[in-house]
């Protein structure tokens, strides 16, 4: 069994063809086959895992930020910044990148996408690859990995797991400080910018109201100029 304990699925943006896609709200969709979006953000999924990585392999790296991501080949070229610079390496071991696959990753397949759609919050799933006499060679298991897919909903990271998670390849307490404040600043402001379910319920009558007395449509303000009155601001 491969397990971490760190999160193992990993969605990343792609100006190339995919089977999924984000629309202008933010949520995904898996497409029929591989496609091109003009209007929405393709999205490709790097499942990675705690192997041992040899080169040739292909890994996702970051920064010490998190924020600069790549997807990359060991190579001679890069293989001695990897050993360098190894705790901030995974082994991707499935994925829809059709670059990859073609270069022989596992592809993941339409069954872990429509799971995925529906549970898009998921930052870790299991993988197994069975072992059978007949799939060693030379040392390798060459059998296909299998996702297990959750039996419970996704537990979401907490805010405290992500800071951790941002800031754990930092060296000095002062950008931890530093850091953790500006995130926790911004997870304020939009906390406050959300709704609750009584104010959305306590609105609904408010614009029941309003579309009586404003039975005429040629008087009734857009949907998003009514929302003005009542919106956080």
């Amino acid at each position: 069994m491969i397990k971490s304990k760190m999160k193992n699925i990993h969605l990343l943006p792609t100006d190339k063809p995919s089977k999924l896609t984000k629309n202008n709200l933010g949520k995904l969709i898996k497409l029929n086959g591989l496609q091109y979006q003009e209007v929405n953000i393709n999205q490709h999924i790097y499942i990675t895992s705690d192997e041992e990585i040899k080169e040739g392999d292909w890994v996702i790296c970051w920064g010490g930020d998190y924020k600069n991501i790549e997807i990359v080949k060991l190579n001679k070229d890069n293989y001695t910044h990897w050993i360098i610079d190894a705790e901030n390496y995974k082994k991707i071991i499935l994925t829809t990148d059709p670059d990859l696959i073609a270069d022989g990753v596992q592809a993941i397949d339409d069954d872990f996408l429509e799971w995925f759609v529906k549970n898009p919050t998921c930052q870790y799933v299991e993988v197994k690859q069975p072992f059978t006499p007949s799939s060693m060679v030379y040392g390798i298991n060459t059998n296909p990995y299998e996702i297990i897919f959750p039996q419970e909903e996704p537990k979401q990271e907490t805010l405290e797991e992500y800071i951790n998670e941002v800031t754990k390849n930092f060296n000095d307490e002062m950008s931890v400080k530093f850091t953790s404040g500006g995130i926790k600043l911004g997870a304020k402001w939009q906390a406050e910018r959300m709704y609750t379910e009584e104010e959305v319920l306590d609105m609904l009558p408010k614009f029941a109201a309003y579309t009586l007395i404003n039975a005429d449509e040629r008087s009734r303000l857009p949907l998003d100029k009514w929302f003005e009155q009542f919106k956080k601001k």
